[in-house]
């Protein structure tokens, strides 16, 4: 029987391989996951393991330093203020990362790379384009081709609540036609006790997203998504900012510092194509963040955008001052 447009453009929506869950938060009595194979993985420095951002352990000191640091922000006055008092500086944040301090044609040395298939995309440190300073992270992917992504990532840890904040730049060419789903923010982990994988994604959607923005709650018996009227503005920089509230099982999203009301996630989102109960967004413990893009059904189009000024933290932190 032919599927809808509708069902035919979700079916393959974020199927990726699970990530492995951090020691004793497997499968029952705490075993391993198996090992995510068919990926290329470029750590920051020479394929080296980069550290959870983990919000027991906030910046408080000369630890990062600005110019040739390892891509952090020196440390600075902390925001206290909450939102009415947003500075937009991710100064003193969870995690932190300008780009400046990498060389050019390098990983970012703060995050792991995650190009998979390898050979369908690349992701570097350039200076073609830069929201702040000269550098920032170029993510490709090619055309014609399905469940590929190029990411950087960061494993997570004691995140109070199981809630993070988030904030980038974003500069993108051209998004895909209309009935293809693509992320560009995800947050997934394992739920207790067992080896299943959940995400939290913000991207583009599908029809009958009519190719706006997109939420995605994804396990492997549900795909849900929630459309926005929005569509992401191209060949600009935009400011992208998340809140993943795990505690509540809600997901919220800004676009140059206005929260687009229908890309908010309070349980549950517009359907599902897997499950007739499946529209419940039950989050997992977040233990992974995955920054870049996902396509999940093949794109005409070859993806070509840029990322800069990332903030992670557990408050809201605002758009950067002009530069």
């Amino acid at each position: 029987m032919r599927m809808s447009w509708a069902i035919l453009a979700l079916t393959a929506c974020s199927a990726s391989s699970p990530v492995t869950p951090a020691k004793g938060t497997g499968g029952a009595g705490g075993a391993s996951a198996p090992t995510d194979t068919g990926m290329s993985s470029t750590g920051g420095s020479g394929g080296a393991s980069v550290p959870p951002i983990d919000a027991t352990d906030l910046p408080a000191g000369d630890d990062a330093g600005g110019a040739g640091a390892t891509g952090e922000v020196g440390d600075g006055p902390r925001d206290t203020a909450g939102e009415s008092g947003l500075t937009g500086s991710c100064t003193g944040a969870i995690a932190c990362d300008d780009f400046e301090g990498n060389a050019t044609g390098a990983a970012p040395a703060m995050w792991t790379v995650d190009i998979r298939p390898a050979g369908t995309g690349t992701l570097q440190i350039d200076t073609t384009r830069a929201y702040s300073g000269t550098k920032s992270v170029h993510v490709t992917l090619v055309a014609n081709r399905d469940h590929i992504n190029s990411f950087i990532t960061r494993p997570l840890s004691a995140l109070p609540n199981n809630t993070l904040y988030g904030r980038m730049m974003m500069w993108v060419m051209a998004t895909p036609a209309r009935n293809v789903h693509w992320d560009n923010i995800r947050a997934q982990g394992f739920f207790p006790g067992t080896m299943t994988d959940g995400q939290y994604n913000y991207g583009g959607g599908p029809v009958p997203g009519d190719g706006g923005l997109f939420a995605n709650y994804w396990t492997p018996s549900a795909d849900c998504w929630k459309n926005s009227k929005t569509h992401m503005p191209l060949a600009q920089w935009n400011c992208i900012e998340w809140l993943y509230d795990g505690a509540n099982n809600e997901m919220h999203y800004w676009l140059n510092g206005e929260e687009l009301a229908d890309m908010a996630v309070m349980q549950k989102g517009d359907g599902c194509i897997q499950g007739a109960g499946a529209n419940n967004w039950r989050a997992p413990p977040f233990t992974k963040l995955s920054l870049g893009w996902y396509n999940a059904q093949s794109s005409p189009i070859p993806i070509d955008m840029w990322m800069d000024d990332v903030g992670i933290d557990t408050k809201r932190i605002g758009c950067p001052a002009p530069p």
